[in-house]
């Protein structure tokens, strides 16, 4: 994967930005509500565009070939204002207050790097010794979990497979069966309802393959942790000896008796395998690593590195593989110590400067929206939960604490509310001796660049009004913003990596993807670049799903950070194939009788939800989705919440992830909020549209609202999809609902 370098990474910044910036509800489009339309020629004509290369042509009228992804502009191509940069004066003033804290009693002699740097700008507005390497304590999970997403894979899957020796016959194995684990750090209740599911669930399958009896021994290896201590210091044999003494125990009581019971951390599996048991994806599983600070979660992730890119279980083995990835990623590596995964380790060592590149290429990657959206998130979930919850701060910084006895750190990247700018920051204190105040003077510091002090105001954002087919070309439209200088135009073929495609001064533009999603921001003369507008696609197909016009809120509350960066941000069209189209009617009644209907409701929409019309929905032969996103906040948020109040959900006062959310059980919500808010991936179903089976299971998948019909059974009203942090659970999910 090629490093982007700073300088080449203005342009690259920007698609980045509204990804984190705001709530982004999925809404496409088959008309122009109303709007004169003029032949594709006059579009032609008419277009003012600073296109993808220096002096391109307009579009031709073939369409191109598929998969012709959208591609960075060089920077020269590009006429609109640039971001601003922080003046000489500014930054002389941000630095003196920087330099006040730091010349207080907590930190005056303590060994402190500090780094701010501007994404958007690609300017550095403070740097306080910033090279000095220093320990980073528990900061170090931000590597350790870079690095596993780029060399195991967000989807990644740690397996435990059951091998048999020998046959079965009448129900006894007349050998050994060996369990071997791999790597596998996820049996825990933060996971499922109980540690052990793994373990029942594959001993379910022992018996669905006919053993009731093992002549020969039950044999436990590999790597596991077995519950597992946030605060713990990982000893792999101890878990595996817990486990596999939990595992013997189990089958036992499943009455499956075997002769005796090894447990060999080093032992290879052979025979034939018969059960097998994956967990959680990577990308869910890393949740608790940076949110919670989970120390022997990181420290196994590192020993799995180091297992997958040369075979040994060690810390070396996987600080090598770590070292290695970094090199590829032409990352920094001069100096830099790796002797765990946790940051435990009083040896290690790494810079502010090293962390704020590590954020930047991170949140560039196809793996940076699961690793942002493991961090903890001020003022709301993990150990900055209760930190810089202030209006400037809430919701908008996404970090990782570390603390050991001499060291506390922050690093992570925030939002700045005023200028819209993504900021990587890292500040590393070594020598402390007061943790609570070096902890306060830390959040002091990142306080100081959360106000305005590019002195910006961000313009409106454009409403997009239609993304649609005009003589057989895509043309997407939008309302014009007063006083916007233009508009950028960022597209994307699987809706996750998005890239800056055009630039223009109209307020449409002739689009040259066949199937593409598309969003658009405004730039003011000042160069501050706006909200994003909804995403728009357009998908030609032979079934139709239907989207019931999208909100158009965008509250501070709406943009929570457990938005940014998961599965519904993706518009609708990215989960379906080419047989799908894609169109949005104004209101219900318009909906085709023969489509999938999706319906984004949120604090100002344009159906209100009566039992008339909930009724028709929810009657209607065809699945109903609702994206229930920001339907959850209301005004009484006390007491159960009824379809006939107006909003389907709408009884609780903050946008929560929780599991199995029923309506009116808000004090199982509350219980259940830390739990998801942590990585929880107990497993949980869908049920059936008007019927009593699950329709699929998923590690992840949340209920979000249920109605009960006449006949006692469920129907499925929404899907909370903000809890959908895998991409594979997501995709199984709209699998799972096309017509047949």
């Amino acid at each position: 994967m090629r490093h982007l370098s700073r300088n080449s990474a203005e342009i690259m910044a920007r698609k980045l930005k509204w990804s984190i910036a705001g709530l982004i509800l999925c809404c496409i489009s088959a008309s122009a509500y109303g709007e004169d339309v003029p032949q594709l020629r006059t579009l032609e004509g008419r277009e003012s565009v600073i296109a993808m290369n220096s002096g391109a042509k307009p579009a031709k009228a073939d369409p191109p070939k598929e998969n012709n992804a959208p591609k960075i502009a060089p920077n020269d191509a590009f006429g609109l204002p640039k971001a601003p940069v922080a003046s000489k004066a500014v930054k002389k003033s941000l630095a003196d207050k920087v330099q006040a804290i730091l010349n207080e009693k907590v930190l005056k002699n303590t060994q402190v790097g500090v780094q701010i740097y501007d994404m958007d700008s690609g300017d550095v507005v403070y740097s306080h010794n910033a090279d000095k390497l220093l320990k980073p304590a528990s900061n170090t999970k931000l590597l350790t979990t870079a690095a596993a997403l780029s060399i195991l894979g967000p989807d990644h899957q740690f397996e435990s497979a059951v091998y048999i020796t020998g046959k079965i016959e009448k129900g006894t194995l007349k050998g050994d069966l060996h369990l071997h684990i791999d790597h596998d750090f996820t049996w825990s209740t933060r996971f499922y309802d109980a540690g052990d599911v793994p373990m029942r669930g594959l001993i379910s399958q022992i018996k669905s393959a006919g053993i009731n009896k093992i002549s020969g021994n039950v044999i436990v290896s590999g790597h596991v942790v077995y519950g597992g201590l946030a605060t713990g210091t990982l000893s792999t044999i101890i878990h595996l000896k817990r486990a596999g003494n939990q595992f013997g125990a189990l089958l036992k009581k499943s009455r499956i008796n075997y002769a005796g019971l090894s447990i060999h951390q080093t032992a290879k599996p052979e025979g034939k395998k018969i059960a097998t048991w994956l967990s959680p994806v990577l990308s869910e599983a890393i949740v608790p690593l940076n949110r919670v600070s989970h120390n022997e979660y990181a420290d196994m992730l590192m020993i799995a590195m180091g297992h997958h890119t040369s075979g040994k279980n060690t810390f070396e083995a996987g600080s090598k593989a770590v070292k290695n990835w970094l090199k590829e990623a032409g990352l920094p590596t001069k100096g830099i110590e790796i002797f765990d995964g946790s940051g435990l380790s009083h040896d290690n060592r790494m810079s502010a400067d090293f962390f704020t590149k590590l954020v930047e290429y991170m949140l560039k990657s196809p793996a940076g929206r699961e690793w942002a959206a493991s961090m903890a998130i001020s003022g709301y979930d993990g150990t900055y939960g209760g930190r810089l919850a202030i209006d400037d701060g809430k919701g908008r910084v996404y970090a990782k604490s570390g603390t050991l006895r001499d060291t506390i750190s922050g690093s992570g990247f925030f939002v700045n509310r005023y200028d819209g700018h993504t900021y990587a920051f890292s500040i590393l204190v070594n020598g402390m001796r007061n943790k609570k105040i070096t902890r306060q003077s830390i959040d002091r510091i990142v306080r100081v660049f959360l106000g305005n002090h590019l002195n910006a105001q961000i313009p409106q954002a454009p409403r997009m009004t239609s993304l649609v087919a005009e003589n057989g070309r895509p043309v997407a439209r939008w309302n014009t913003v007063k006083d916007a200088q233009g508009y950028r135009i960022y597209g994307s073929k699987d809706g996750s990596q998005w890239n800056l495609i055009r630039e223009t001064t109209e307020s449409f533009a002739i689009l040259d993807a066949e199937a593409s999603h598309i969003r658009v921001t405004s730039v003011a003369k000042s160069g501050i670049e706006s909200l994003p507008s909804l995403i728009f696609s357009y998908r030609p197909g032979k079934h139709t799903m239907t989207i019931v016009e999208e909100a158009l809120c965008r509250s501070d509350e709406a943009m929570r950070p457990a938005n940014h960066f998961i599965a519904h941000e993706r518009p609708l069209a990215a989960f379906v194939d080419n047989t799908w189209g894609i169109e949005t009617v104004r209101t219900l009644e318009n909906a085709p009788k023969d489509a999938v209907l999706f319906h984004s409701v949120a604090c100002s929409n344009a159906i209100t939800w009566n039992q008339e019309i909930f009724e028709k929905a929810v009657s209607q032969p065809i699945p109903v989705i609702v994206n229930i996103v920001d339907a959850h906040v209301s005004a009484d948020a006390s007491g159960a919440c009824t379809p006939t109040s107006g909003k389907v959900l709408g009884c609780f006062g903050e946008a929560v992830v929780t599991k199995d959310r029923l309506m009116g059980e808000r004090a199982q919500n509350f219980r259940l909020r830390k739990a998801a808010g942590t990585g929880s991936a107990r497993p949980s179903s869908i049920t059936a549209w008007n019927k009593a089976k699950p329709l699929i299971e998923m590690s992840s998948a949340t209920v979000a609202a249920q109605e009960k019909t006449s006949n006692g059974s469920m129907t499925v009203i929404g899907f909370d999809i903000q809890a959908l942090d895998s991409q594979k659970t997501m995709d199984a999910l709209w699998k799972s609902l096309k017509i047949k």
